[in-house]
C-alpha cells in the first residue's frame, strides 16, 4: 500500500491477498523448524509416565500467553491495516533475533588449545561433539517387555 499510497492508486486486491498469503506461508514453513524440534526435545526430556501432564500444561500456558500478542495484534491491524500490521510484526521479529544472534556470539567464548592441539573451538562445537557423543534417549519397552498384571478372579 505504501508503494501504490505514491501514485495514488489503490492496490488491487488479489495482489496484496497474494502477498499477506505467501507471507503467511513463510511463517508456518519457518515456525515448523522451531515447533518440530522443540516438540521433539520435550517428548524425548520428559519422564514416560507423566508425558501427557506436560504436553497439556505446556499447550495449555502457551494458548492462554498468545492471546495477549493476537489481541494487540488485532487492534494494530484495525488501526493502521493488515499489511502494515504484519510488516512491522516482522520488524520487530526480525530485531529480537537480531539481537538474540548478537547475545549468543558475544557470550560464546573461544576456548584455549586443548591436548589435541585443535585452536578457536567454540563452545558451541564442544556442545554439539558433547551431544553428538551422549547416549540418545531410552526406547520404549515393547509389548512382550511390559510386566502384565494377572488376571484374578474375585470370588476366590
Amino acid at each position: 500500500r505504501w508503494i501504490f499510497g505514491l501514485s495514488h492508486h489503490e492496490p488491487p486486491t488479489m495482489l496484496m491477498l497474494t502477498l499477506l498469503g505467501v507471507m503467511t506461508l513463510l511463517l508456518g514453513l519457518l515456525n515448523s523448524f522451531i515447533g518440530v524440534p522443540a516438540q521433539t526435545a520435550l517428548q524425548e526430556r520428559s519422564p514416560e509416565d507423566i508425558r501427557a501432564r506436560v504436553f497439556s500444561v505446556f499447550f495449555t500456558v502457551s494458548n492462554v500467553i498468545l492471546i495477549v500478542p493476537v489481541f494487540f495484534a488485532g487492534a494494530l491491524a484495525d488501526w493502521l491495516g493488515y499489511p502494515q500490521t504484519v510488516a512491522i510484526i516482522s520488524l520487530v521479529v526480525l530485531l529480537i533475533a537480531g539481537i538474540g544472534l548478537y547475545r549468543i556470539k558475544k557470550r560464546q567464548p573461544v576456548l584455549p588449545a586443548t591436548k589435541t592441539g585443535v585452536k578457536n573451538t567454540t563452545a558451541e562445537e564442544v556442545e554439539t561433539a558433547l551431544a553428538a557423543a551422549a547416549p540418545g534417549p531410552r526406547p520404549l519397552p515393547t509389548v512382550s517387555q511390559q510386566k502384565r498384571p494377572e488376571n484374578r478372579d474375585s470370588t476366590g
